[in-house]
């Protein structure tokens, strides 16, 4: 297995979690989390059903959520070093995260391999790389898939699913410091609300670590790279009657990511992890989503609406020469607004506007490079049909 960083990286967790209503004896149980899932009642939905895992007729690993805490599993992206066939390229800032499978992905543009989070797909690889929050279980679907999930699936699909609210109350705190000014926090709450037939999932969650890379460059940030970030999720469950079940949540992010540590060959070949930058680049990425699905089972028959929208905005800031020279910088500012509406897994309607400004210019002092900037609006309007 690849190491997830270059360098050894020592953590200290510290852990405090609570379960209100615990059975008898439940403070002296054995720990479960080694026991392993039978493939007979691990069920999946690569088919957009619940099916025994063994009985999926397509190429498919699944990651549970034991899987993910015993491995210390934090993002999509480490989560796929764990599977065959599948890796996940990520340029320096979160939002520049690239799957491929079987070798099959693309560029910033619209994705050969796409993700879904409880269903709802992230229709660019802007917000497909994120850190995990509270998570069920990934599913890595190998193979075109756009008769079941539409476009953006030619190489294959990635599918995370949150935690699903028990019946018991579950509140619990981690915090994690480490190497690199790591701090890492993350609290979470979940149970029934009240005397209703509600029932919540809350999780939230802040994470800060320094840069890899030194920049030796005098009077600059002293790393390369850095990585800050606020995310929290809420969902909420219930039923209607015998044969609705609903499903509310929402979720959002603010993350800022340090500059791109890149610079030429010779140079990181003679001074490995560092480089000499005149300033500091940033990523900033901020996202809001939420959605809403429905779902009815009669005899023989289901019926099921997924409702979601979301928007995100990201701004680029780059020292383009990658020198200590200020010859170039490049200044991107994206902002998206996506409303996706699915039934049944027969069609899907997709309404989307995006914007994009790109700005690339020298210094006043040096005016070496001089790239007039560029704007561009688009929408977009689809129906695609699902079998």
């Amino acid at each position: 297995m690849t190491p997830m960083y270059s360098h050894p990286l020592t953590a200290i967790v510290l852990s405090i979690s609570a379960l209100a209503f615990q059975p008898p004896g439940a403070q002296g149980a054995e720990p479960e989390w080694d026991t392993p899932i039978p493939f007979d009642t691990l069920y999946v939905t690569a088919d957009r059903i619940p099916q025994p895992f063994l009985r999926v007729p397509r190429s498919v690993s699944v990651l549970t959520a034991g899987d993910i805490e015993d491995a210390n599993i934090t993002s999509v992206q480490e989560a796929s070093e764990w599977i065959p066939n599948v890796h996940i390229v990520e340029v320096g800032a979160r939002r520049l995260s690239f799957p491929y499978v079987r070798g099959v992905g693309s560029g910033e543009g619209n994705p050969a391999v796409a993700t879904f989070v409880d269903g709802v797909p992230q229709l660019t690889v802007n917000t497909g790389g994120f850190d995990l929050l509270d998570v069920e279980r990934i599913e890595f679907v190998r193979g075109p898939q756009g008769s079941l999930y539409g476009r953006n699936t030619l190489g294959g699909a990635i599918h995370v699913f949150s935690r699903e609210p028990g019946p018991e109350r579950r509140l619990g705190a981690t915090f994690t410091t480490g190497d690199y000014a790591r701090k890492e926090a993350k609290l979470f709450a979940s149970g029934p609300l009240g005397d209703t037939q509600w029932r919540f999932g809350a999780v939230g969650a802040y994470k800060a670590r320094d840069g890899f890379t030194t920049n030796a460059f005098p009077g600059s940030a002293p790393s390369v790279g850095g990585r800050q970030s606020f995310q929290g999720r809420l969902r909420l469950d219930t039923r209607v009657g015998d044969q609705w079940d609903i499903r509310l949540s929402t979720h959002g992010e603010q993350s800022r990511d340090g500059g791109f540590a890149f610079s030429d060959l010779d140079t990181l070949r003679s001074t490995p992890h560092e480089v000499r930058h005149d300033f500091d680049g940033e990523t900033t990425r901020n996202i809001f989503g939420a959605s809403l699905h429905a779902e009815r089972a009669g005899n023989g028959w289901v019926f099921a609406s997924t409702t979601a929208y979301s928007t995100w905005d990201a701004l680029d800031v780059t020292d383009l020469d990658f020198l200590e020279y200020d010859i170039l910088r490049r200044r991107a500012d994206l902002r998206r607004t996506e409303f996706t509406q699915e039934l049944d897994g027969q069609f899907r309607v997709e309404l989307s506007y995006e914007r994009i400004h790109a700005d690339e210019e020298g210094e006043v002092e040096i005016p070496t490079v001089r790239v007039e900037g560029a704007e561009v609006e688009q929408g977009r309007i689809a129906v695609e049909a699902l079998t």
